[in-house]
């Protein structure tokens, strides 16, 4: 059996892998597809890549680039780290609501008018009614979501 991949294949594959990933939302396969690309645009300026190279760059690519992702930048944009001496200083502080609670959840999210611990906006939650434009001030902290009560 004589099967050439070309580099349309390793396009093909990408945008395969890319588009499960809608359905999956773990952000995983995502980053083996941008591989297969790579390793598409690669084989279309360098045609004469071995099948052995090309899937040993492609499992390598899929690691470095899924490496890259949980390692450095995925922290970037999670959840914040906040120690103790952090929450003591976000305890007693007063913000606007942008978003108010709903009866099902209490949860909501406010703003404050500087950053605070790295972010001027967090979510929230409360065990009183509020709606957007109330002042409340942050009793506690628990799992990187604010405890508030109207101010």
């Amino acid at each position: 059996m004589n099967f050439e991949i070309v580099y349309w294949h390793w396009i093909a594959l990408g945008l395969s892998l890319m588009a499960v990933e809608i359905f999956l939302l773990s952000f995983t396969i995502f980053w083996f597809g941008i591989a297969a690309i790579i390793i598409g645009l690669l084989l279309f300026l360098f045609s004469d890549i071995s099948l052995a190279i090309q899937i040993i760059l492609w499992a390598v690519l899929s690691l470095v680039t899924a490496f890259l992702w949980f390692k450095y930048i995925k922290p970037l944009s999670g959840r914040r780290q906040l120690n103790d001496k952090t929450i003591a200083k976000l305890q007693g502080e007063v913000g606007n609501v942008i978003k108010g609670n709903d009866n099902d959840t209490m949860r909501g999210r406010l703003r404050f008018p500087a950053p605070i611990a790295g972010d001027d906006e967090w979510n929230f939650i409360s065990e009183q009614k509020v709606v957007v434009g109330d002042r409340v001030q942050i009793i506690d902290v628990q799992d990187n979501c604010l405890n508030v009560k109207k101010s």
